[in-house]
C-alpha cells in the first residue's frame, strides 16, 4: 500500500485518467505564484499516462479529498509535471476548502467540463465592492483561473489585501471551464451586508407641547435666502434687492387659506385707487403687477456716500470672460482617425490591431465571418474594442485578393497611406554562389527560378503579390508602403494558434522536421511587427520597402539557444540544413533609421514559450 501511495496510485482506462497522490501547499515547496489561480503541479509520471489517452486540451482535473464522507470536489488545471513522485503541489486556499491536511490522500481524475456562460459571486465583506474597479481586479485574478466549481471559495489579491469570494452559482453547469470564453458575471450581497433601518414616526404631539415648540421656534433667529450679492450674466449693474417677505407663520397661513379671496381684494383696492402716491405694500401679501402712478414726481437722489464712490471705481464685472474650449478639437485629439485591417483575426493582424487601439485609432477589420465566436473572440477581449473596434465581413475573393483590396483603396477620396504586409523571403532566397552579397536590403528581390526549382511556393506567392502591388499603385497614385518581416515569434492573441506558433511548439516537443525545411532564417518579435507597420503608416518621411527582422540564425545556432534557455524541454541538439551553407545577413538600417528598435531574440522567444504555457498548448515536462 505504501509503494502504491509514494508513485501514486489508482488507475486509467478508456474512461480516463484516475490517481491518488500526497498533497502539499505551495508554500510548502515555495511556490506562492500558485496561490493566485487554481493551476496545480504534478509529477511526471502523470504526463507520461496522460499521453496514452485521449485527453482534451487544456488538461482539466476533477480533485476530492480520499474518503471524504462528504464528497467535497473541486476542479482546477495543471501548470507543471515537475513535481515529485506520489505527490502533487497545489493552492493552499484549495487544500483548505476541501479540508486537507499537508500529506493528505488527494484523488485526481480527468474531467471534461463545458465552456462558461454565467456565474454568480458573493464576496465575504463589502471592502471588496468598494475597491476602485472591482471588475478589473476580479478580471485579472480570473485570467490565473482554469475552472470554476459552485461551492469554492476562491483568495482575490488587491492592494495588500486579500478578499474571499464564494463561488454562488455557475451555468450552464456546477463546475465550469472559463479558457476563451465570454462568462457573464452577477455578484449577491456581501456576507456581512444588512439591510437599513426602518426610519420610526414620531409619536403625536400634544397641541399644549406643540404651541410651546411654536413659539420657541418664533424666538429663533429667522433664516434669509440668498443674502449674498450676485452678478448678472449680462454684465449690467445687479438691482437692490426688493423689500423682504413676512415669513410670520400665522401671517403666512392666513395667506394661503384665503388666498384667491386676498389677491381679488388687492386687484380692486389697487384699481380704486389708481391716483394714490403711496407705493408701499403690506406684509404677507404677493402683488402682481405694480400701482405706481406714472404722473408721480420723481424722488430726490439721496447723498453718495464715499463707500459708494469706492465700489464704483472698482472693476466691473464681466461675463464669460474666461477662457473658451472647443468641443470639436477635444474630440480631433482624443481620435487619429479610422484605420482598416484585414485579415483582422490572424496572427500579425491581431496584434496590429490590439496596438492601433492602444494608439487611439478606430479600426474596421475585415474577417470571413464576424458571428464566427471562436475566430474573432480574442479581438472583442481587447482593451477598447467595444468603443473602437468594428469588423465586417470581406466579400473579396482570396485570388488577387492584394490587388482588389487595392482597388477599393482607389476609390476612397480620403485614404492617407496604404501599408502592405509581404515577407523578407521576398529578399533572401538568393543563390549566393552567383549573389555573393552578403547584406541583403529592401533593394534586392528573390531569386523566381530559385524558387521554383526549391518549390517554395509561399515565397513565390508573396513575391508576386508585392510586385503586382507595387505597379498597380504607380499606375494609380497611391501612397504605398511594404513591410517584409521574416519568421514572427511572440504570444499568440487567440487560443488557435498560427502556422509559426505550431512550428515552434514542434520544435519545443522535440520535432526535428518542421524546422529542418528552413535553414538559415531571420527572426522578428511579434510585437515589433506591430509596432513597424504603425510606424511607416505615420512617419511622413516613410516610403518604399522595410525589412523588418531582429537577428538571423542558422539552424543549429537556433536550437542551441533554445536548448541553454530552455534546458527542461526535449529540444533537438542539431539540425539538418536542406541548403547549401548560407551567410546572408537581413539589413535593417533603413527601418532604424526612423529610431526604431527591436526585441532581442531571448525575448521574443521567452514570451512565445510563456504564452503557449498559459493557453496550455504546452506542459513542462523535465528530460
Amino acid at each position: 500500500m505504501l509503494s502504491r501511495i509514494l508513485h501514486g496510485y489508482g488507475g486509467y482506462s478508456g474512461r480516463g485518467f484516475e490517481q491518488t497522490y500526497r498533497c502539499y501547499s505551495a508554500a510548502t515547496f515555495n511556490k506562492p505564484h500558485l496561490e493566485g489561480g487554481d493551476k496545480v503541479i504534478m509529477p511526471a509520471s502523470a504526463l507520461h499516462r496522460l499521453a496514452t489517452l485521449h485527453i482534451d486540451y487544456p488538461m482539466l482535473f476533477e480533485l476530492s479529498q480520499h474518503g471524504d464522507a462528504a464528497h467535497r470536489i473541486t476542479h482546477c488545471g495543471v501548470l507543471e509535471f515537475v513535481a515529485d513522485e506520489g505527490t502533487v503541489i497545489m493552492p493552499r486556499w484549495m487544500m483548505h476548502g476541501m479540508r486537507l491536511d499537508e500529506g493528505g490522500l488527494l484523488v485526481v481524475k480527468s474531467a471534461s467540463l463545458p465552456k462558461g456562460g454565467y456565474v454568480k459571486l458573493q464576496p465575504h465583506t463589502g471592502d471588496f465592492l468598494d475597491t476602485a474597479n472591482p471588475k478589473a481586479v476580479l478580471e485579472k485574478t480570473l485570467r490565473s483561473f482554469t475552472c470554476l466549481t459552485t461551492g469554492d471559495t476562491i483568495t482575490v489579491a488587491y492592494n495588500n489585501k486579500e478578499f474571499l469570494i464564494d463561488i454562488v452559482e455557475t451555468k450552464p453547469a456546477s463546475a465550469i471551464c472559463i479558457i476563451e470564453t465570454d462568462c457573464e458575471v452577477d455578484f449577491a450581497p456581501p456576507l456581512d451586508y444588512k439591510e437599513p433601518e426602518k426610519v420610526q414616526q414620531k409619536p403625536s404631539v400634544p397641541a399644549s407641547k406643540a404651541t410651546s415648540e411654536d413659539q420657541e421656534v418664533k424666538d429663533e433667529p429667522k433664516f434669509r435666502a440668498f443674502t449674498g450679492s450676485g452678478n448678472r450674466l449680462d454684465g449690467k449693474a445687479s438691482k437692490p434687492q426688493a423689500a423682504e417677505i413676512s415669513t410670520n407663520p400665522a401671517a403666512a397661513g392666513s395667506a394661503v387659506a384665503d388666498s384667491n379671496k386676498k389677491v381679488n381684494q388687492e386687484t380692486v383696492a389697487a384699481a380704486s385707487s389708481g391716483g394714490s402716491k403711496s407705493t408701499r405694500q403690506k406684509k404677507g401679501k404677493l402683488v402682481f403687477g405694480s400701482n405706481k402712478s406714472s404722473s408721480k414726481e420723481p424722488e430726490k437722489a439721496p447723498p453718495v456716500k464715499v463707500d459708494e464712490l469706492a465700489k464704483k471705481e472698482e472693476p466691473k464685472f464681466q461675463a464669460f470672460s474666461g477662457t473658451s474650449y472647443s468641443l470639436k478639437q477635444k474630440m480631433v485629439i482624443s481620435s487619429k482617425g479610422k484605420v482598416c485591417v484585414t485579415g483582422a483575426s490572424g496572427f500579425v493582424a491581431s496584434w496590429l490591431i490590439k496596438r492601433l487601439l492602444e494608439a487611439g485609432y478606430h479600426v474596421i477589420g475585415t474577417v470571413r465571418d464576424p458571428s464566427n465566436r471562436e475566430k474573432v473572440s480574442h479581438l472583442w477581449r481587447l482593451p477598447g474594442a467595444k468603443e473602437k473596434l468594428q469588423l465586417e465581413e470581406m466579400l473579396v475573393p482570396a485570388i488577387n485578393g492584394t490587388l482588389n483590396v487595392l482597388k477599393s483603396c482607389k476609390k476612397n477620396p480620403f485614404l492617407k497611406r496604404v501599408v502592405l504586409t509581404s515577407s523578407s523571403s521576398t529578399v533572401r532566397i538568393r543563390d549566393e554562389s552567383k549573389h555573393p552579397e552578403i547584406s541583403l536590403d529592401e533593394t534586392i528581390w528573390s531569386s523566381v527560378p530559385l524558387c521554383e526549382k526549391l518549390q517554395l511556393w509561399y515565397a513565390l506567392a508573396k513575391i508576386s503579390a508585392e510586385k503586382a502591388a507595387w505597379e498597380f499603385a504607380k499606375e494609380n497614385n497611391i501612397d504605398l508602403v511594404t513591410v517584409l518581416p521574416s519568421f514572427v515569434i511572440g504570444p499568440s492573441l487567440s487560443h488557435e494558434l498560427s502556422v509559426t506558433a505550431l512550428d515552434i511548439l514542434g520544435l519545443l516537443q522535440g520535432d526535428t522536421e518542421r524546422f529542418s525545411s528552413y535553414g538559415r532564417m531571420g527572426y522578428v518579435h511579434i510585437d515589433d511587427v506591430a509596432s513597424c507597420h504603425i510606424l511607416v503608416y505615420e512617419a511622413p518621411q516613410a516610403t518604399g520597402r522595410y525589412l523588418c527582422n531582429s537577428v538571423v540564425l542558422d539552424n543549429n545556432e537556433l536550437v542551441a539557444l533554445l536548448a541553454k534557455q530552455f534546458p527542461i524541454f526535449p529540444i533537438p541538439r542539431s539540425l539538418r540544413n536542406p541548403y547549401e551553407k548560407q551567410s546572408y545577413e537581413l539589413n535593417t538600417s533603413k527601418i532604424q533609421q526612423l529610431d526604431f528598435k527591436f526585441k532581442g531574440v531571448q525575448e521574443m522567444f521567452g514570451d512565445c514559450v510563456e504564452s503557449l504555457k498559459d493557453q496550455g498548448h504546452l506542459l513542462e515536462c523535465p528530460l
